[in-house]
């Protein structure tokens, strides 16, 4: 949730201050729920990646 929430106020803060095209805020909340899922699914498979890697030790 953090990251989801700092990469939002990134793209927004970027967008205020020119360095990134303005995108609408449904479009960055989009992109960040999106990162957000997608860092989650990440993380639950490491996990079972890693306790499937202790139990055959």
């Amino acid at each position: 949730m953090v990251l989801s929430v700092t990469f939002l106020i990134f793209r927004l803060v970027m967008g205020w201050l020119g360095l990134f095209e303005r995108e609408p805020f449904l479009a960055s909340a989009s992109a960040a729920l999106l990162l957000g899922g997608f860092w989650v699914v990440v993380d639950l498979a490491w996990d079972v990646w890693r306790r499937r890697r202790e139990e055959r030790r």
